[in-house]
């Protein structure tokens, strides 16, 4: 087999990694360093509640904001997906609740720059309204 005293040439020996020295320089391009022609970017508006009832999303204002093309809540994706068999029910957007701190909520997409939800909050879970431009609402 060959190898060191134990036949082993991998396993307990130092290796170096390839891409390790255009990583800490800065040469190493990933996806969010991409920039191309007439791209849009996406922004996400995840929940900050574990546990919570979507009563209404509401994008009217996040709509009307400069640059933005699109914005998009379960209701507009109602299709679950899944790779693995257990994820057969899962969707891209929550659409009536959110299970946990993160769940997307909303997405919207702009032209210009990395967008950014203005000043978003919610009310109490289960009783508020999930504002994708700004202010808390009540049901």
């Amino acid at each position: 087999m060959g190898g060191g005293k134990d036949g082993l040439r991998v396993v307990g020996k130092a290796h170096r990694k390839i891409d390790a020295v255009a990583k800490v320089t800065g040469q190493t391009r990933f996806a969010d360093d991409l920039s191309l022609p007439r791209m849009l970017y996406c922004k996400l508006l995840r929940s900050p509640h574990p546990h919570a009832r979507i009563v209404r999303v509401d994008t009217s204002k996040a709509a009307a904001l400069e640059g933005v093309i699109a914005t998009l809540t379960g209701a507009d994706l109602p299709t679950p997906f899944g790779i693995l068999p257990v994820s057969q029910d899962e969707h891209a957007l929550a659409s009536d609740r959110v299970r946990s701190v993160g769940d997307p909520v909303a997405a919207k997409r702009a032209w210009r720059g990395r967008p950014t939800w203005a000043a978003f909050a919610t009310g109490p879970p289960s009783k508020g309204t999930f504002s994708a431009a700004g202010e808390a609402r009540p049901p």
